[in-house]
């Protein structure tokens, strides 16, 4: 699907047509249009404009909506399907609303220790600081050079900020 402002009515005309046709837009339990086509591995909609991967999404909300301004550039979903197109259920806004609103829907991932991509340590080594602080003998610096990592790292592992210790290890 090629589209840009000098392309002619007719052929803008077709591309919503074939835009359309890769949408399900059989009335689900939550009204979703549905995008069929290509979906990223977050499950988002994409297709092909002028030589750009675009999101479906994206498409359908400056199809049928109206342009993005700089105070609002990007396009969220209020219906939390990423496959979604349906231009109702779209909204223009920014990264901070975007957070803001999937905070307040309850989607928020937390990422905690070895599972947060910027871990420095293992639960394993989280598990041995802990224990090794409660025993009494030695500061977070010398733990830290122990394990290579710096003095506030062992702390918050200490205070349970970060790799919060399993119901086995409470």
């Amino acid at each position: 699907m090629k589209y840009n402002s000098h392309t002619p009515r007719w052929r803008q005309e077709q591309i919503i047509d074939e835009f359309l046709d890769r949408v399900d837009r059989l009335e689900s339990q939550d009204g979703c249009w549905i995008w069929t086509d290509h979906l990223s591995e977050k499950g988002y909609g994409r297709l092909w404009i002028n030589g750009k991967r675009m999101g479906a999404h994206c498409f359908s909300y400056l199809t049928f909506v109206g342009p993005l301004h700089d105070d609002k550039p990007i396009v969220c979903h209020k219906c939390d399907n990423p496959a979604c197109v349906r231009p109702d259920h779209l909204f223009a806004g920014t990264h901070y609303d975007n957070a803001i609103d999937r905070e307040a829907k309850g989607r928020r991932r937390k990422l905690i220790g070895e599972k947060h991509p910027l871990a420095k340590l293992t639960a394993e080594q989280a598990e041995a600081i802990r224990l090794t602080f409660q025993k009494g003998v030695t500061t977070y610096r010398k733990i830290g050079e122990a394990y290579g990592v710096n003095h506030d790292v062992v702390r918050r592992v200490v205070t349970g900020k970060t790799y919060q210790p399993t119901e086995r290890q409470v």
